[in-house]
């Protein structure tokens, strides 16, 4: 047998076996628990700003449709600065640092309230519109992450508060 088909037949292997070993030590992943469902369609209170707007997007499409009680209040806010200047003093590189408060509650009472942040590199194109582009791409990316983040930490605070185990 030659060297690739082994490696390939070991992988093949390892993911027929992987499964049951991760449910024999109890593994269970968040969205299939009941706490992540019963969020689907949570109520996405945000500011007015375009950054709140793609946050509320991002975690409208992480939590998906529904109807839930829960009502998620989330606070974002942005900071830009130059990290890249070339020798002729012109910016070539910028830094995006995003961060988010964010607070679910259900019936009035607060579930969890936290922060998260994220921070994203993109180039300084000398086009003008290039630079627009760049920074409302890195925007996009930061508000998804950042969506990400808050959506897990929420079904983790949820499964903690059904006091389910693996939390």
């Amino acid at each position: 047998m030659s060297a690739s088909l082994l490696a390939r037949w070991r992988r093949f292997a390892l993911a027929l076996t992987l499964p049951a070993l991760l449910g024999g030590c109890g593994f269970q992943p968040l969205y299939g628990t009941p706490g992540y469902s019963q969020i689907a369609g949570v109520e996405i209170d945000t500011g007015s700003s375009r950054l709140d707007y793609l946050v509320a997007d991002a975690l409208e499409e992480e939590f998906g449709a529904g109807r839930s009680p829960y009502r998620l209040t989330v606070n974002s806010s942005s900071r830009e600065s130059a990290v890249g200047v070339a020798a002729n003093a012109a910016v070539t590189r910028y830094e995006l640092s995003v961060s988010v408060r964010y607070s679910l509650e259900r019936s009035g009472q607060v579930i969890v309230t936290d922060s998260a942040r994220e921070i994203l590199y993109f180039p300084a194109p000398s086009n003008p519109y290039g630079l627009i582009a760049a920074r409302r791409t890195a925007e996009e990316q930061a508000a998804a992450a950042l969506a990400r983040r808050v959506s897990r930490a929420v079904a983790l605070a949820l499964r903690e508060e059904a006091g389910e185990p693996g939390s």
